[in-house]
């Protein structure tokens, strides 16, 4: 009995870190056709989970945490690193499709034209 809950222990620690990985790291965000671009983004999708727990784990060893103040949490490590390397913001995106699109759109009239589609 005692090796069975030791061991269901062990499986909601991977649960619980996969789910992160998922959520924190864009585990699920995946939108690939084949084995190997699948391969490469779940390999990068882990690195960067994996360094979310290092860095947290560091954070906790080396920084000891007054009374009812808890040691950073991946989820917080991610939140500040969003908050200093803030992304492209909406409209850039848009305007950056918008150039892309009329090339894409020339490429599909032509691949129509030619029974490609």
């Amino acid at each position: 009995m005692t090796r069975l809950v030791a061991v269901t222990g062990r499986r909601w620690a991977l649960e619980e870190s996969f789910q992160q990985a998922t959520s924190l790291a864009g585990l699920d965000e995946h939108q690939v056709r084949t084995w190997t671009s699948w391969h490469r983004w779940s390999l990068f999708a882990m690195l960067a989970y994996a360094f979310l727990a290092v860095y947290a784990a560091i954070e906790a060893r080396q920084s000891p945490h007054e009374d009812g103040v808890i040691a950073f949490t991946c989820t917080e490590i991610t939140h500040l690193l969003n908050a200093v390397f803030p992304g492209a913001s909406v409209t850039e995106h848009v305007l950056e499709w918008s150039l892309f699109r009329p090339e894409s759109c020339r490429f599909s009239v032509s691949a129509m034209g030619c029974g490609w589609w």
